[in-house]
């Protein structure tokens, strides 16, 4: 591991590594014991600083070097207080080494150990990136996954999912026009957003901290903002389903955060799934009922090989749709309601270059067919055998 991180340093690090023995190597001949200097490190690279002890203290031997917080003090010693010093500190270079080479590893340990909350947008590609990149290589069955998951994380909350669903309660009013995340954290931190429920939490940006935020646009998919705005958006949807809680003629007051995580409890790890079969997948139970159409089968009449951006180009005109391709001249058509693939299946009746019809397994499958195949071809060498051996038999 150590030879991989001192192959990552850069022509810059090397040179800076080179200029500092040069002027450790220039100080030591007029040094006296105990002398020390010190080498001011701006570089955050902790990779950078630890090679920097190692190489001063491999280049001579009658120097130790102490680390300290902005710098690196090199210390002319004799050669029993080098040894000293060696035991003293043992192998806590290299610990420090790999503690800071672990980076995000310590706050994913630390969720894990806590079992806290975790709220994100959209977030099933972010909680496969974490398990495979954080933990362990994704499991090769999807209930694997979800069973694992659960248990590093029981109570995920996705406020793509939630927001979906309070949509669907506020129908009667205006609402946000997009459940993106910078929409969302738009709508919300807006008068209309604020007043939607009375008593909502105050939520500030410590600007002492990051700077005054005015274009939500221009910061959008940075980490640290994504993050804030998630959260933001999931006390804003958690207090609004509280105060409904509470019922019609209730005197709203201010909430406790028990209340609001309560509140969004019919929605704790359901996880928004894009252009899936289902609305979402849940991480901690039963899987909902699809409500997407069955995909439809495309194939041309000539038996040519299938263009699949064509077939896209031609799709697009009734809705969304995902196309994939099956075998070299037939493709799988997703599409995103009922409708469309009604749409589809009659405009392509009589058309004279496709033939378009619900998939169906039976008929469809690429298996099926091989295995259909594999069967005749072995039904009819068995039967030619047999007609062989009879006619052997009858001569």
């Amino acid at each position: 591991m150590f030879s991989n991180v001192e192959r990552s340093l850069s022509y810059r690090d090397e040179d800076l590594l080179q200029a500092e023995c040069s002027r450790v190597a220039q100080w030591l001949p007029l040094a006296a014991l105990g002398d020390t200097m010190d080498i001011v490190v701006n570089d955050t690279q902790y990779s950078l600083i630890y090679f920097l002890h190692k190489e001063l203290r491999t280049r001579f031997k009658d120097v130790w070097t102490f680390p300290h917080r902005d710098k690196v003090q090199v210390k002319k010693m004799s050669a029993e207080e080098i040894q000293k010093a060696q035991e003293s500190e043992g192998s806590q270079l290299d610990s420090s080494l790999i503690h800071n080479l672990l980076g995000f590893t310590k706050v994913f340990k630390l969720l894990v150990a806590l079992k806290k909350p975790i709220i994100g947008h959209n977030l099933l590609l972010d909680l496969m990136i974490l398990y495979n990149q954080m933990y362990e290589p994704l499991p090769s069955t999807y209930e694997a996954f979800k069973k694992k998951i659960n248990i590093l994380f029981p109570s995920i909350h996705d406020t793509k999912f939630i927001s979906y669903q309070v949509r669907q309660l506020l129908k009667k009013q205006e609402t946000w026009s997009s459940n993106s995340l910078d929409h969302l954290y738009t709508y919300f931190s807006t008068n209309k957003g604020l007043s939607l429920a009375s008593f909502s939490p105050t939520i500030k940006v410590n600007e002492s901290e990051c700077g005054h935020i005015e274009n939500v646009e221009n910061h959008v998919h940075e980490a640290a903002w994504d993050a804030y705005m998630s959260g933001y958006c999931f006390i804003r949807l958690a207090h609004f389903l509280a105060i409904r809680r509470l019922g019609e003629g209730a005197l709203p007051r201010p909430l406790s955060r028990i209340e609001h995580l309560s509140a969004v409890a019919d929605y704790c790890n359901c996880i928004n799934v894009i252009r899936g079969n289902v609305s979402h997948m849940n991480i901690g139970g039963k899987e909902p009922l699809s409500n997407r159409p069955r995909p439809l089968y495309i194939s041309r009449l000539d038996r040519k090989p299938i263009d699949i951006d064509k077939v896209t180009a031609l799709m697009a005109s009734y809705g969304s749709v995902d196309v994939k391709a099956h075998t070299v001249s037939s493709a799988l058509i997703a599409v995103s309601s009922r409708q469309s693939a009604r749409d589809i299946v009659k405009a392509y009746v009589a058309d004279k270059e496709y033939r378009v019809v619900p998939y169906s397994y039976l008929r469809h499958s690429s298996l099926l067919s091989t295995i259909s195949w594999s069967g005749l071809i072995l039904s009819g060498t068995v039967c030619a055998a047999v007609l062989i051996s009879s006619a052997v038999v009858r001569k």
